[in-house]
């Protein structure tokens, strides 16, 4: 099972980044509000391409046990089944 993670790699240095900078600024000042926007939607970004990610881990896992198990040479689970 291979996830490609680079995506998700990109979007935490991108928000590491701009909190960094936010952190930066006057809080009063425009920038400062860039920044907080951008981190904001950077952390709902993040968060979003996380779950896809677990979600495409857990989908794979029925069918990866599933395999292991037929491969031992008894099957506990039927065939086609998924869940």
């Amino acid at each position: 099972m291979y996830l490609n993670t680079d995506h998700f790699t990109r979007h935490i240095v991108t928000l590491e980044s701009s909190l960094t900078l936010l952190n930066r600024s006057e809080p009063e000042s425009i920038d400062y509000e860039i920044f907080r926007n951008t981190v904001v939607k950077g952390f709902v970004l993040t968060l979003e391409t996380g779950g896809k990610l677990l979600r495409k881990a857990l989908a794979q896992i029925p069918e990866a046990f599933r395999q292991e198990i037929v491969r031992g040479g008894t099957v506990l689970v039927r065939e086609g089944r998924n869940r």
